[in-house]
């Protein structure tokens, strides 16, 4: 691309658009009196090879971020990527909480559209996370229902009333101690 100045002050831009790092004849960038969130302000009096450099890294970024989201097997919006990060996780997040999507959306935003070299975390690391938690809240989920039944089979069982009005019998829920621990003793 030919383009050597870009004079867009005053123009209320939250970021510089995605194409940037491709104008390689670009000599003088006027971004001032915009609430510019993509670079971060303390880049854009670094000079114009500064901003090009973090437009580039940032592209890589947000594009190996998508990679990992489509791996991880989450559903993403990008748009909801940048300028700033909300709601980017949209589907197949199993059971992560509101929360947990918000705090998710928290560290992408300061992963992709913070200061790339203050961010502290590795996408990998901020997708293993959620990833994990994903696994966890699940696990929880499915233990604590199958918990609730037991107790209700238990309670069932043991009620004393009219065994013609039981809805299971006592061999639904046979509890018995095997010898199945690592050295032969006996669990339950």
């Amino acid at each position: 691309a030919t383009l050597e100045h870009l004079g867009v002050a005053s123009n209320n831009l939250l970021e510089l658009p995605s194409c940037i790092p491709a104008c390689t004849a670009l000599r003088c960038v006027q971004v001032e009196y915009n609430p510019m969130r993509n670079p971060p302000a303390e880049l854009l009096s670094e000079g114009v090879e500064i901003l090009l450099q973090y437009c580039r890294i940032r592209d890589a970024r947000l594009e190996k971020f998508k990679q990992l989201l489509t791996e991880f097997q989450f559903d993403y919006d990008e748009l909801h990527m940048a300028p700033e990060a909300f709601g980017v996780i949209t589907g197949r997040s199993g059971f992560l909480t509101p929360d947990d999507l918000t705090a998710f959306d928290k560290e992408c935003d300061a992963y992709l559209n913070g200061p790339y070299y203050a961010c502290p975390k590795t996408d990998v690391d901020i997708l293993e996370r959620v990833d994990n938690l994903r696994h966890e809240r699940e696990h929880t989920f499915y233990h604590t229902i199958l918990l609730s039944l037991i107790d209700l089979m238990r309670e069932e069982i043991s009620s004393h009333g009219d065994p013609g009005k039981r809805r299971f019998g006592h061999g639904v829920l046979l509890e018995e101690t095997r010898p199945w621990g690592r050295e032969g003793e006996e669990v339950g």
